[in-house]
């Protein structure tokens, strides 16, 4: 039951699911998107991308329905970096959570300003570096 529980407890369990499948197809992703009509992030399931991006766009999907249905308070994000994708929860006291099933990172950047993902070539890059600006605005 989701009304026992924080916030941060509730985006975890999500991460928590999510990270638990080991792939997700384009043909489930669009079934996922399609939980709501009118969800925010529908026209990123146009994108192309692997692994990273459906477990992105699930995930967002999921916690957009969760605020739409009062569970949450804060806001959800998509985040592109080099080579990489993933969801960006701001939550309403602004933290900043990375929520990343594909490398496996569920980090609040408010005491992990310096975490990174693996990107493009095998390179390192911090996700702050990727966050939109209207989330650290």
């Amino acid at each position: 039951d989701f009304n026992r529980l924080s916030e941060t407890e509730i985006i975890y369990r999500v991460y928590w699911e999510f990270k638990n499948i080991a792939s997700l197809t384009d043909e489930d992703a669009l079934k996922i998107g399609k939980i709501q009509s009118g969800l925010r992030i529908g026209p990123l399931l146009e994108r192309v991308g692997g692994v990273c991006r459906h477990k992105s766009v699930a995930i967002a999907a999921i916690l957009e329905k969760l605020i739409k249905e009062n569970y949450l308070q804060g806001k959800i994000f998509y985040a592109t970096g080099v080579g990489h994708a993933w969801a960006v929860y701001k939550a309403a006291n602004n933290n900043i959570y990375i929520i990343d099933c594909a490398q496996n990172n569920f980090t609040d950047l408010a005491y992990e300003p310096d975490a990174y993902y693996e990107g493009a070539n095998d390179q390192l890059f911090l996700y702050i570096d990727a966050i939109p600006d209207e989330v650290l605005g």
